[in-house]
């Protein structure tokens, strides 16, 4: 049997996956699942039902069908990274959300003979009308099938996934204008955390300002002056940076708070604070007018003392809106919205995680909120809310902007990374070999003076070869994964571990 899944060929007598040149074996695991998937009824799968399709009479545990759902994901992404294929319903289960058809079926080896059934005159009419009524009803149902698919493709097209910067270190504390700039800090490995400014697919330059004490910063709407918090034990400061001068302006004196964030209004008349008296105190929302220095509390009032306070602040770009999470439980929270320019609440959202990070949407009235690795949006006219985006790492920040590739919505992750380094134990020196944003894992050195080694530089866990300058992946008849290998005496042969046996 063969399938049409997006742009991807799905060979279940072969087990593998086809797109353009490239192929991927499936593991069992795999291949149960992904046919579990498109072979059920249903548009959405729970965690039960998963489990009795593709583990029938078997115990597994949620954990075991995260990473089965997750290497799955994996594989089809590696092939056409731009599609959404599985959309993570919270609390329930999964749903395979990319077309599928069929392209071929086995052959019927039966060979019955064909029977042709006498139809009486006075039934004609009635299997015609019958037909006809069939027909129209197809008709109709492809319209529709088409327009959705339509949608769904420019909701594809409009979360496609491409990697932003490719700097050494970590990236966090995104923010951005509303003509495109994007500023983060970069830390590398050694600790040293440096401001970049990056506009579309310009190279990042860094800003000579110093990060010591810094524990938040903004990148205003006009992309102008960039708001800082600097925070010690001895004091507190809300600073304004002019990004012509480098001139710094004191805003505010923060000391009689910690853990101060900010955010600015769409005029820049405004700053947004988000902090608390001291660690045994609640999270609040206060407003500062910069013109007037006047400081007011505007979330959290007294009859809710004893929750555990308002974060994550988002401010509109372009409209007098402010977002900010309520947490209630370690599992639930409420993500409130305010007019800014009357302080009247104007919508409370409840959602089933704990908000990592807030964002609104460039130009329209949508927001963008995270659960640990998920990407949602919350669209405020009609209160709908969906997953777009299951990443493979936590999520720092996010941000949404204006590139050269349209409207994009950025963010920042936890990624691990690792160098490969050489160790002459003749002169005791050490030299940096690979360096790059990837987790590099258990070089080997080969007679020929080439490395191979273990790299997720694309996504999923592949045997890399690095010689000389030269880098190039190696293609293996299986998916690598974790597995252990080791090169052999005569450096000819390269052995690996497969599902607890060597080949």
């Amino acid at each position: 049997m063969k399938y049409q899944i997006h742009d991807i060929i799905f060979d279940t007598q072969e087990k593998a996956l086809f797109h353009n040149g490239e192929s991927v074996l499936l593991e069992a695991k795999s291949y149960h699942l992904l046919l579990a998937f498109i072979q059920s009824n249903e548009p959405v799968l729970s965690r039960d039902k998963l489990i009795e399709l593709a583990w029938p009479q078997q115990v597994v545990s949620d954990g075991a069908v995260n990473k089965a759902i997750s290497k799955l994901r994996s594989h089809l992404e590696q092939l056409s990274p731009d599609v959404e294929f599985i959309v993570t319903k919270p609390k329930f289960g999964y749903q395979f959300c990319a077309p599928v058809k069929i392209l071929s079926e086995p052959n019927n080896t039966l060979g019955s003979a064909t029977l042709k059934p006498s139809i009486r005159p006075q039934n004609r009419w009635v299997i015609i009308v019958i037909c006809t009524f069939l027909l129209i009803s197809l008709f109709f149902l492809y319209i529709h099938n088409t327009l959705q698919n339509t949608e769904e493709k420019t909701k594809q097209t409009e979360f496609s996934q491409f990697r932003f910067t490719a700097l050494d270190g970590v990236e966090t504390k995104l923010s951005s204008s509303k003509d495109g700039q994007v500023l983060f800090i970069n830390t590398d490995v050694n600790g040293q955390a440096s401001l970049y400014l990056k506009v579309n697919k310009d190279i990042p330059k860094v800003l000579p300002i110093k990060l010591t004490d810094v524990r938040d910063i903004r990148l205003a709407p006009d992309g102008k002056v960039i708001g800082l918090v600097s925070q010690n034990r001895e004091s507190c400061l809300i600073e304004q940076v002019s990004l012509a001068s480098f001139d710094k302006k004191t805003l505010l004196d923060c000391s009689q708070f910690s853990d101060v964030k900010i955010a600015w209004h769409y005029d820049m008349q405004r700053l947004f604070i988000q902090a608390r008296k001291n660690n045994a105190t609640p999270y609040k929302i206060y407003q500062f007018k910069i013109a007037t220095q006047v400081l007011e509390q505007i979330s959290l009032p007294q009859k809710h003392v004893a929750l555990n306070g308002d974060f994550r602040l988002a401010a509109h770009p372009t409209q007098p809106r402010l977002a900010f999470a309520r947490y209630l439980e370690s599992d639930r929270s409420e993500i409130h919205v305010l007019n800014t320019h009357t302080l009247e609440k104007l919508a409370t959202y409840p959602v089933p995680y704990v908000v990592g990070a807030l964002a609104w949407d460039a130009g329209n009235d949508v927001l963008f909120f995270t659960a640990e690795k998920t990407l949602l949006q919350i669209d405020t006219q009609s209160g709908s809310e969906h997953a777009i985006k299951q990443l493979s790492y936590p999520i720092e920040s996010i941000t949404s902007t204006l590139s050269s590739n349209g409207k994009v919505l950025l963010a920042t992750q936890y990624h691990p990374s690792s160098r490969i380094k050489r160790y002459d134990l003749n002169t005791q020196e050490t030299k940096t070999v690979l360096n790059n944003a990837a987790l590099n894992r258990l070089p080997r050195q080969t007679d020929n003076q080439s490395l191979l080694f273990l790299s997720d530089m694309m996504g999923t866990h592949d045997l890399w070869q690095l010689k000389g300058e030269a880098l190039h992946k190696i293609s293996l008849p299986f998916e690598f994964g974790f597995r252990r290998f080791q090169i052999d005496s005569q450096k000819e042969h390269v052995l690996f571990e497969k599902k607890g046996r060597f080949i």
